[in-house]
């Protein structure tokens, strides 16, 4: 694990992992809708390996579904598009997306998620949303990416 000092917002005092430590983890948990209990688990096993609360922004393919969202809630962290104030962000749209092939089932979904603890999110968008060739269906990946703009709070 590296440290690396952030400066603090101003009227803020100190580096933002003065207090304690500031995490940024990224992981990919289990897929499937039939996924969710093991999902909770990869959570909360990722949430004990890190210092006690920790300022902390956990992202990636999270494979979530929206039920899910109270389980997470409760393990202490907040839905950065909730804070943003973001319509649903479809990181998986395979009406558009044609990266597993034509035949593949259209469908949207949220699957890709950023977490926080200790931040708000003032921006949250849809990155890596178009073709890499503009008149191709070539993408980087089968789910677009999502930017946030975060600031820590008090």
């Amino acid at each position: 694990m590296a440290k690396i000092p952030l400066p603090l917002p101003e009227g803020m005092s100190g580096t933002a992992g003065s207090a304690g430590f500031c995490v940024f983890a990224g992981c990919h948990l289990e897929p499937f809708s039939d996924g969710a209990p093991m999902r909770l688990k990869q959570l909360e096993a990722a949430l004990r390996s890190m210092p006690p609360r920790c300022r902390l922004v956990l992202a990636g393919d999270l494979n979530m579904r929206n039920a899910e969202e109270p389980s997470v809630e409760g393990l202490g962290l907040s839905d950065a598009s909730k804070w943003a104030g973001s319509k649903a962000l479809f990181t998986w749209n395979s009406s558009i997306n044609k990266y597993h092939g034509p035949e593949q089932r259209s469908y949207t979904a949220r699957y890709d998620r950023v977490y926080l603890r200790g931040w708000s999110c003032q921006q949250l968008q849809l990155v890596a949303n178009e073709p890499v060739t503009p008149g191709h269906l070539d993408y980087l990946s089968d789910h677009f990416g999502l930017l946030a703009t975060l600031q820590l709070l008090p």
